[in-house]
């Protein structure tokens, strides 16, 4: 996968053969496979904030007059978004599901989000009610499993995918 000028190559090695790999002249690193995790569901306090410069806090959110995100396409990779969720409005579509055999379920190899946690995420961007940018399109980007665990290869593939997708258009990607 290249991004810009760099190139990201994911595979499977023993420890000789990375340690080779990373002898040659074209290689400028090499890293071991993270494994990420989700958590949290609650409303943050952020929301609060962005309105509010000043502390303390208090307690609601204004939405912008300015900006509704009209235009905008928001890649969310996440643990998927569940589509049809009434905060989306027919805003949110599939784009691409990146996890890989090496996760936790079989139910990941759908669209749908069997966490919660990208739906939740992508409800505070764009929800109709309690996004920040009520009118933005949403690209639901699956890189996280139902239990909340992807991998840097996952990351990768779903952020090339993004790119590609965007093609120069106004978008905003968003990694949980």
């Amino acid at each position: 996968v290249k991004i810009g000028g760099t190139c990201f190559v994911v595979f499977r090695s023993n420890a000789d053969t990375a340690e080779y790999i990373g002898t040659l002249p074209e290689v400028n690193a090499i890293e071991a496979q993270l494994i990420t995790k989700a958590f949290g569901l609650s409303l943050p306090w952020g929301l609060d904030r962005i309105d509010q410069e000043s502390l303390p806090l208090n307690g609601v959110f204004t939405r912008s007059a300015s900006f509704s995100g009209r235009g905008v396409n928001v890649y969310s990779l996440d643990t998927g978004i569940f589509k049809e969720h009434q905060q989306f409005s027919n805003r949110a579509e599939y784009g691409g599901n990146f996890i890989t055999n090496d996760n936790d379920s079989d139910t990941d190899h759908d669209d749908w989000d069997w966490n919660g946690h990208g739906t939740h995420g992508a409800a505070i961007i764009a929800g109709e009610t309690v996004g920040i940018a009520q009118n933005a399109h949403i690209w639901s980007v699956k890189i996280l499993s139902g239990s909340g665990r992807g991998s840097t290869a996952s990351m990768i593939r779903g952020i090339q995918w993004a790119v590609d997708h965007a093609d120069g258009k106004k978008g905003v990607m968003v990694i949980a």
